[in-house]
């Protein structure tokens, strides 16, 4: 036996198995994965590594942790970490020179790692698990991945694969409906009520339903002139697609009317339709709202309407409050060109919600931020007005797919400006571009890939 052989055998090396992700809802079918590497790595040490990222995803990490117990998950071995696929906050409690790490991966996750070869030829440090623990180098040299199974498993009947499959369904059932979901989801749970609270808070306190009652909070207006809120937690969206409706343009297309509130007085309404197709529509809805927000705006195919009490007439736009400033990154408030200065930046990967200025500066919500007290801080004013005037567009996300809006008539020059901001927001899937919002050149368009082309929406 050689010496290094006797130091082995005297030092077994520590095994270290890490199954990472976002688990926006933990369910069954991560408990079965978890099982699955305890079961085939019985010496190693497995945990679940997530974060407490919920700009994208509803779930903070200290729920995901209690439905990760009440599915049987240790609560000792579900850990919070910055950056799940590295786990840094789990792996820095292992001794580098005498411990193997794998990361237990979906196949999905495993097709967007990089090549494990590195430019110069040499292995990158994340190289696919040999089939053996004696085969792998420590953690100070490489780290392993293995690819495990999607588990497919029955709820109520119904074949499950993803989370949001969960999520949809829950969000649509009624109050009984949603408890026997928490009990098949979580059949061993000594706290379901507990469980089904956390989800009804989460995912909707309610179902949705429609109202006739005066609009409160954002939402959506049907055809029929019913108003329709969004849940708790949840953006306009969210709301679609649990109606079935796959995008915002359809729900333009079919007459729906898009609400967004705002806690000093004033909601804002739009719809791809021209004034005077809807303006009966909407008349009787500022009558009954018009006690909750002194100042109704809405923005239609034909231009912008604001309502007088009576009725709607065309926008008398705000002067600006910022005459002569040679340019929109100038001072325009106390600390307002710090506050762009710090968190703007003209190459910065593109990854939030918030505001891009002509040029090509990108100013970030932030976690705790609306496009309206990002715009404040900023120094305009009266946000989207000012905003707006100033040649700035409206940066917003959701979940993979993002929407720029802005009052300018497409041309060459925004078209560039647009182009360049699409290419840095790293995994884009769906991207729209609303021009001319809330004038006479309203227009819609889509990323192919490679250029912006025209969506036409029907509009009568």
């Amino acid at each position: 036996m050689q010496l290094q052989d006797l130091f082995e055998a005297l030092s077994p090396r520590k095994e270290l198995v890490i199954f990472p992700g976002a688990f926006h809802i933990f369910h069954r079918g991560h408990a079965s994965v978890y099982n699955f590497l305890v079961k085939k790595f019985p010496h190693a040490d497995v945990f679940v590594a997530s974060s407490n990222d919920t700009k994208l995803r509803p779930f903070t990490f200290d729920q995901k942790k209690f439905l990760a117990s009440q599915a049987g998950i240790p609560e000792d071995r579900f850990v919070e970490v910055r950056e799940p696929y590295k786990a840094i906050e789990i792996t820095r409690n292992y001794d580098p020179s005498n411990t193997v790490l794998i990361f237990a991966l979906s196949k999905k996750d495993k097709d967007r790692l990089d090549n494990p070869m590195k430019k110069d030829g040499t292995p990158a440090f994340l190289q696919p698990y040999p089939g053996s623990v004696k085969q792998c180098e420590p953690l100070n040299k490489h780290g392993y991945y293995i690819v495990v199974p999607t588990v497919q498993f029955s709820l109520l009947g119904n074949p499950i694969t993803s989370a949001s499959q969960i999520r949809e369904w829950y969000g649509k059932e009624n109050d009984r409906g949603r408890l026997r979901l928490a009990k098949a989801l979580y059949p061993t749970s000594r706290e379901l009520s507990k469980v089904k609270e956390l989800l009804d808070g989460v995912l909707g306190a309610q179902p949705i339903t429609e109202s006739t009652e005066p609009i409160r909070q954002d939402g959506w207006i049907r055809p029929n002139g019913a108003f329709i809120a969004n849940q708790p937690n949840s953006g306009h969206f969210e709301t679609l697609k649990k109606l079935g409706i796959k995008s915002y343009e359809d729900a333009y297309n079919k007459g729906w009317i898009h609400i967004s509130t705002y806690s000093y007085g004033t909601a804002h309404l739009e719809s791809a339709f021209p004034m005077s197709k809807i303006s009966k529509r909407l008349e009787k809805i500022a009558k009954m709202s018009e006690g909750l927000f002194p100042e109704i705006l809405v923005k239609c195919s034909d231009g912008a309407y604001e309502w007088t009490g009576k009725e709607f007439i065309p926008y008398r736009s705000r002067k600006r409050m910022h005459e002569g400033v040679k340019k929109v990154e100038d001072v325009r408030a106390p600390d307002a060109g710090e506050f762009i200065k710090k968190n703007g930046s003209k190459t910065a990967p593109i990854t939030d919600k918030g505001w891009l200025f002509p040029s090509g500066r990108f100013v970030p919500n932030g976690s705790r931020r609306s496009h309206t007290d990002t715009a404040y801080k900023m120094g305009f004013f009266h946000e989207y007005d000012d905003a707006f005037d100033a040649g700035l567009i409206r940066v917003s996300s959701y979940g993979e797919d993002w929407y720029f809006e802005t009052p300018q008539k497409m041309s060459p020059k925004l078209e560039n400006l647009v182009v360049k901001a699409i290419k840095r927001i790293p995994n884009l899937v769906g991207f729209e571009l609303r021009s001319g919002s809330g004038t006479g050149y309203f227009k819609v368009f889509k990323w192919d890939g490679k250029e912006l082309v025209p969506v036409n929406y029907r509009i009568w």
